[in-house]
């Protein structure tokens, strides 16, 4: 008896180590005792554990965004695949290179239907997946995992999934053959359109008198790229809905950005031409919530995803290539032909220059009537709106934060409210699964300790991953946590509001009858917190959420602040 030195799991564990892996997040069940063993013997990666499969694989997402490579997340057999499938389908939303491998149940008992035998488990994953397979022999172990990171890291990045029956992991292996890996060399290129098409852009920009820039997460980290492109054609710039975002794109400081895309629709009829970059159009909410082209407006569309192109909106013209690459093209090619009316791009730069006041000035008005609120300030009574704790949060944000929102229904008056600079970060869950941003959070802060990071989650959300917050204190992460506590699901009530009409009926006010569904009153967040070895802080003021957040952000470990708000219940 006993694990040989040159197993399966051996051949799994090298595989890694030539990715450079140093990150495993996992938690185990008998499955995985092999490769767990084989761990222990090498001295490493180091294992993440955690208390629920979904806090792994968004632990892993939040990983993978901070260092741009793979991730990897070891699950235990059919229970634990299927208990994480949610936030396996956020990682597929988010992009994010994210290696999914499950020890699983030995292949007598696969055959014979027995205990946690799903035998095609990895047909189960597909849906969710951007590849998912099962490895059929022990010799085909390191090449099935050289397989699943090159998938997973080849643009369009995503998930992958392989299950790896526990037999094959015990097998004892004549040699460990390890694989050549990165093979990313080729996608190194930043590939960009034939200059035909890069001429063709340009004269339909020329021909707009109103035209908007719009952003997604693919062109995010080149503020500087794309600020030289809107100013040499003349383009005021936003970004695409916060649905379709898994990073914010463009710095709110600058004054060339207008706020998103959804914001704007006062002024969005009158834009002629919008300019797509890096995202889908229109990527929907719902039925009723989504983008969609001004009447008369023509899109010009500029993306490294073909499929993206034209999905729903017809384009005007469409150029298929690295986004940042293709705006420094379109930016050299404006320059060397000179092909662009002056006087037409100095009419493009007034018309922004006007939107840039009057967002500036609504922003300043908004800010100001929240202030004037004094029953917020502290003191007994008071009720803290969300846009009053925004505004405190943005006077002590740290110019390099990164921010994790899943505050759901507050997120709009949090990120009209704050600003972030080009050091900043704003990272979002396009999935739609509760739960992501603790795990997340704490994924990116394994791989980039000294980065200040502030998750903002709504009081359901949080509860659904909250035992991530003991991964937290295990793994000596630093992190604030704010619970914006409503007492409830708010954009459940907000939903049954929209769908009855009350802001009609009752004049634009909340709907002060009970609802099933939609209340979660009673719950203390802060000792739950506490529980898990964290300093949890209760606040219900603006002066006591301000002072409870810079203490916080001045002091290393895992610290929660729960901040009552306002509560739009009965």
């Amino acid at each position: 008896m006993g694990l040989a030195e040159n197993c399966g799991a051996e051949a799994v564990l090298a595989q890694l180590r030539a990715a450079g892996v140093s990150q495993v997040f996992g938690i185990p069940g008998s499955t995985e005792t092999p490769f767990l063993e084989r761990i222990r013997a090498a001295g490493g990666p180091n294992y993440v554990l955690g208390l629920h499969e979904g806090a792994i694989v968004s632990m892993a997402d939040g990983y993978a965004r901070a260092t741009g490579g793979p991730a990897v997340a070891m699950l235990h057999t059919t229970a634990g695949s299927l208990n994480a499938m949610a936030h396996i389908y956020n990682a597929r939303r988010n992009s994010s290179p994210v290696v999914v491998l499950a020890g699983h149940k030995d292949r007598t008992v696969l055959s014979e239907d027995g205990f946690c035998a799903i035998p095609d488990l990895a047909a189960v994953l597909r849906n969710v997946t951007k590849w998912s397979s099962q490895s059929l022999g022990s010799d085909q172990l390191a090449g099935d995992v050289a397989r699943a990171l090159h998938i997973a890291t080849t643009p369009p990045c995503g998930p992958v999934y392989l299950a790896m029956p526990v037999d094959l992991l015990e097998e004892e292996l004549t040699g460990v053959v390890v694989e050549r890996w990165p093979r990313r060399a080729q996608f190194g290129r930043a590939l960009t359109p034939p200059p035909a098409d890069l001429a063709t852009a340009l004269s339909l920009l020329d021909a707009a008198e109103r035209p908007l820039l719009v952003l997604g997460s693919r062109i995010a980290g080149n503020p500087g790229v794309v600020a030289n492109f809107a100013d040499a054609v003349g383009l005021a710039i936003a970004a695409i809905d916060p649905a379709d975002l898994t990073t914010f794109p463009y710095p709110s400081s600058d004054p060339r950005y207008l706020g998103t895309y959804a914001e704007q629709r006062g002024w969005l009829s009158s834009c002629d031409l919008v300019v797509a970059v890096g995202c889908r159009t229109f990527f929907p909410y719902s039925a009723e919530i989504r983008g969609r082209l001004p009447h008369g407006a023509r899109l010009l569309h500029i993306d490294s995803e073909p499929l993206e192109l034209g999905w729903d909106a017809p384009e005007e013209c469409s150029l298929l290539g690295d986004p940042a690459a293709t705006l420094v093209a379109l930016t050299e090619a404006a320059a060397r032909l000179d092909g662009l009316s002056r006087a037409g791009v100095a009419k493009r730069l007034a018309w922004r220059d006007e939107m840039s006041v009057v967002r500036a000035e609504r922003r300043q008005a908004a800010a100001t009537a929240v202030r004037a609120d004094l029953s917020q300030a502290g003191g007994a009574g008071g009720v803290l709106s969300v846009e009053r704790l925004a505004l405190e949060l943005d006077a002590i944000l740290p110019d390099d934060v990164v921010v994790f929102d899943e505050a759901l229904r507050s997120s709009r008056p949090l990120l009209q409210a704050i600003t972030w600079g080009p050091r900043a970060s704003i990272e979002r869950n396009r999935g739609g699964a509760l739960g992501w941003s603790v795990p997340a959070a704490i994924g990116w802060k394994l791989a980039q300790p000294e980065r200040p990071a502030l998750v903002v989650v709504g009081d359901g959300s949080f509860q659904f991953s909250v035992q991530a917050l003991w991964s937290a204190v295990r793994q000596g992460v630093s992190l604030i946590v704010l619970v914006i506590d409503n007492g409830g699901y708010l954009a459940v009530k907000r939903h049954i509001e929209e769908m009855l009409g009350i802001e009609e009926t009752l004049g634009g006010k909340p709907d002060p009858r009970w609802h099933p569904g939609v209340e979660i009153e009673g719950l203390d967040h802060a000792t739950v917190a506490r529980g898990y070895g964290v300093h949890a802080t209760v606040v219900d003021s603006a002066d006591g959420a301000a002072s409870a957040l810079a203490a916080a952000f001045s002091t290393d470990g895992v610290h929660v602040v729960v901040a009552h708000v306002a509560r739009t219940w009965p």
